[in-house]
């Protein structure tokens, strides 16, 4: 049976099962999330009360169970840490910030293999992180000031801002770019993006597609560059060559791929959330409703087919969501995202429902199926 007819067969019992809320097992003392962040064939979730779990691929010691194995976790793992963490972002390179604003990595850290969490520049206090596969890290300090560090890091070094440039209050690292220049392949970074507390966008990097959204043709900017059209951001998140942006009052707005500045998406629609992977995206509405557009190659869009689309479409099933995150991967400038796709978000239940691509155990789930509508994770395991 062909890949496409198992997603569709394992789509049509998904939806089937829906009225029976797909719960794989219950008990009292099941965790309830409060975050979740999908990555490249992995995800992690914290709890309400600050514990983090992760499953999937563990190729490099990424789940943080103390090490490294190419069985993939399908179910999702305690991580080996008795800190509490308030915000975690998954990737070959996994990382949290505890309750104090200390930051722990795991995964692929500082050239090496890092099999559990490790404490990282322990004179810093972060207020946010955005760390990406690639092994590039931003981050906000707790002194209101944006700092951004390689694979093999020694120190976290200051992002340069032009004279005058507000403090961030959060900040977002896109995805790599695998192109073609001349007769070999090159590889380099995409973009970045962050937001002041005046709600100002600003962004820097990569923009051979207009990712930064800054209205002009340059091809890349060292420097923080203010996105066009004064518009006030809630949030900004960055894809590979694709960034979107919430404003004040909910309304999305998207740019890249050939648009250079911010252009309204779905007309009509508030959201209270987004999140922005390689290829796809997806948002969540005031009522909870998620609705994600992009790539669907892996049933990622959550809308029981495998036809992409370039406006939301409405996530199949009954269950509401509270956030969203859409997994980044490894992308080529002109055939696309060249991983997997997967998509997790917490239920209005403080649960976690996933869905897309299985390969790795990325959906938390036994039996590595793929599914094109949301799944709940298997009960976590201590």
């Amino acid at each position: 049976m062909s890949h496409l007819r198992k997603l569709r067969s394992a789509t049509l019992a998904v939806v089937l099962l829906a009225a029976c809320d797909g719960d794989p097992t219950s008990g009292e003392r099941e965790p309830r999330f409060s975050s979740v962040s999908a990555g490249p064939a992995s995800t992690c979730a914290l709890t309400r009360e600050g514990e983090a779990y992760c499953w999937g691929n563990n190729s490099i010691g990424q789940i943080g169970l103390g090490y490294a194995d190419t069985v993939p976790v399908e179910v999702p793992r305690k991580v080996l840490s008795d800190r509490r963490f308030r915000s975690i972002h998954a990737g070959y390179t996994t990382c949290a910030v505890d309750l104090e604003g200390a930051l722990h990595c795991w995964g692929g850290v500082t050239g090496g293999v890092v099999r559990g969490p490790t404490p990282m520049f322990p004179e810093t206090r972060f207020a946010a992180v955005a760390p990406h596969f690639s092994g590039v890290t931003c981050g906000v300090t707790s002194q209101g000031g944006t700092v951004c560090w390689g694979y093999t890091p020694s120190s976290p070094t200051p992002l340069s801002t032009a004279p005058g440039t507000e403090a961030f209050r959060e900040v977002s690292v896109g995805s790599y770019i695998f192109g073609e220049g001349g007769s070999r392949p090159t590889v380099m970074l995409s973009h970045g993006c962050a937001v002041t507390h005046t709600a100002q966008g600003h962004c820097w990097g990569n923009n051979s597609r207009g990712q930064l959204g800054t209205g002009d043709t340059a091809q890349t900017a060292a420097a923080p560059v203010r996105v066009a059209g004064n518009l006030a951001f809630r949030t900004i998140q960055t894809g590979a060559v694709n960034t979107c942006g919430l404003d004040v009052a909910g309304s999305l707005y998207c740019w890249g791929e050939g648009v250079r500045s911010p252009q309204p998406r779905a007309a009509g629609l508030r959201f209270e959330s987004m999140d922005v992977g390689s290829a796809h995206a997806c948002a969540v509405t005031a009522d909870g409703q998620a609705y994600c557009w992009g790539n669907n190659a892996n049933g990622e869009l959550g809308t029981s087919k495998t036809a992409s689309s370039a406006a939301p479409e409405a996530v199949v099933g009954s269950t509401r969501f509270r956030s969203v995150s859409a997994a980044s991967n490894q992308y080529h400038y002109r055939i696309g995202s060249l991983g997997t796709g997967h998509t997790c978000a917490v239920g209005q239940d403080e649960r976690i429902y996933c869905w897309g691509d299985n390969s790795r155990g990325q959906l938390g789930r036994p039996g590595r199926e793929s599914s094109g509508a949301p799944l709940r994770t298997a009960e976590p395991v201590n």
